[in-house]
């Protein structure tokens, strides 16, 4: 059972911080990597160990700044360069996993053929975000998959002693079993060398990417 968060009130000086770090587009960072992301992980629930998601208010507020964001961002973009890659990457129900996105030169090419499952008809949580549902329909929308990737080679070629803990080691097999037992998709891949292993897909939630409608 995940603990509690106390002191959610005291949660917003961090959502605060979190914004001024990120409403403006860091060019120099992003001319020297060109690429730059930012994700909504904030106070307690960007902990590893806290499986308990944001409040209902936290999250709707947070989606409202990526929003915010992007169109900040892109103000400076298009003044910047000719073309970019800008887009909101928007995840339900796990949300902490969002982000914003802008990207250029190669880097463009990398996420617009990020491997991902296609979904379809399946619409945008609006319920979910209903402050901002006027600025939500000014994006268009695709769908996928949300999934976690496990390579089976981590849970057949470690062992106890390989794990900080017994206990550690004991919940990645149970994981491993399970995902045999749930017959969760998967497929074979093989290196430039010729080994193949094992992944499995396990499906999460969704997401949503996103652009601003051409007018």
């Amino acid at each position: 059972m995940s603990k509690k968060i106390r002191g959610l009130k005291r949660r917003q000086h961090d959502i605060d911080r979190w914004v001024e770090f990120n409403k403006s587009v860091d060019l120099d960072r992003l001319k020297k990597n060109r690429y730059q992301y930012v994700k909504p992980k904030v106070g307690p629930w960007a902990n590893l160990y806290n499986d308990k998601p944001y409040p209902k208010n936290y999250r709707r507020q947070l989606l409202t700044h990526l929003i915010d964001f992007y169109f900040n961002w892109k103000q400076v973009l298009d003044r910047e360069f000719e073309i970019y890659y800008l887009k909101l990457w928007i995840q339900y129900p796990r949300f902490i996993d969002s982000q914003l996105i802008v990207a250029i030169e190669d880097k463009i090419s990398h996420y617009e053929n990020f491997e991902q499952i296609k979904v379809d008809n399946r619409e945008f949580p609006l319920k979910e975000f209903q402050t901002e549902k006027e600025r939500i329909l000014q994006f268009d929308w695709h769908v996928y998959s949300d999934i976690d990737v496990y390579f089976e080679i981590e849970f057949t070629e470690t062992k106890a002693k390989d794990y900080y803990s017994l206990a550690g080691y004991n919940a990645e097999q149970r994981l491993y079993r399970r995902l045999l037992s749930d017959n969760v998709p998967s497929r074979t891949i093989t290196d430039n060398e010729g080994n193949s292993q094992r992944l499995f897909y396990e499906h999460k939630g969704h997401r949503w990417i996103g652009e601003l409608k051409q007018r």
